[in-house]
């Protein structure tokens, strides 16, 4: 009798919302697992660099989804629009809320809220919206970290404009994300560290208040898709590994510095 052995076959994600859900949940269930011994470093940095792309997969989907609703319903109501960016988000754990914006940087509709903060309903000159307005094509960008008017909360603008067709002036999607979100949950060992930097500049890291994230970046030259190298930060030895995003030139980064006097 010929006995078949089971296929392992690694599925390719296609750009649908239920895929890349899917694709999170799953590596999620990988990075929960704790770090067996003798993991190595290059499989951990790999794993914190798949949960990242996923997250900004999933933030590209929701963000095209939005640009699409709003530009096929120019003239919903209040709270049609927020119930339309509420239905969108679908209660998201990674994500906070979507945001409207129309061409002139004021608030339309805010998928947390029906009726928005008015004090907060003026975004036209924040930094992410004015790079927004007048992108060409319908891409994700990223910006640097914020602190909300209406929430008060630190996060990370994802944006999208709405393409019209002069380019210019166009409205702007607005997805708000926690630093966290683009995070493994767990830690690695008490002297590890991953952070997720763009244009030099660290937007999300497991350590905030720890200095040795800019520390670690400044001494870096973040050349092809990955690195690994020993550095000295502040008398200590850190192996660094790392990896660059070429769709979005975000690089990720894992850590394990070595404290003063230990062998």
């Amino acid at each position: 009798m010929r006995i078949n052995k089971p296929k392992v076959v690694f599925f390719e994600f296609l750009s649908t919302g239920v895929e890349v859900i899917f694709r999170v949940f799953a590596l999620l269930v990988i990075l929960m697992t704790p770090v067996v011994a003798g993991s190595s470093e290059r499989s951990t940095i790999d794993l914190i660099f798949e949960l990242g792309e996923s997250r900004l997969e999933l933030a590209n989907y929701i963000l095209r989804s939005s640009a699409d609703f709003v530009a096929e319903n120019p003239n919903i109501s209040d709270r049609q629009g927020y119930l339309g960016l509420k239905g969108i988000l679908n209660d998201s754990e990674q994500f906070r809320s979507i945001l409207a914006v129309d061409e002139n940087g004021q608030l339309m509709f805010d998928s947390y809220n029906w009726i928005p903060f008015l004090g907060g309903a003026d975004l036209s000159a924040r930094t992410y919206f004015q790079e927004t307005t007048n992108k060409q094509g319908k891409g994700l960008s990223i910006g640097g970290i914020v602190v909300g008017k209406q929430s008060g909360e630190v996060f990370i603008p994802l944006t999208m404009p709405v393409p019209n067709v002069s380019g210019r002036n166009q409205k702007v999607m607005v997805l708000t994300a926690l630093p966290s979100a683009f995070l493994p949950e767990q830690d690695f060992c008490a002297f590890c560290g991953v952070s997720m930097a763009l244009d030099g500049n660290v937007i999300a890291s497991s350590r905030p208040m720890s200095d040795v994230n800019e520390a670690v970046i400044s001494k870096l030259h973040f050349d092809g898709q990955y690195g690994a190298t020993n550095l000295k930060v502040r008398g200590m030895d850190v192996a660094v590994h790392w990896r660059k995003s070429s769709a979005t030139s975000v690089v990720y980064l894992y850590y394990r510095a070595t404290p003063i006097g230990a062998e």
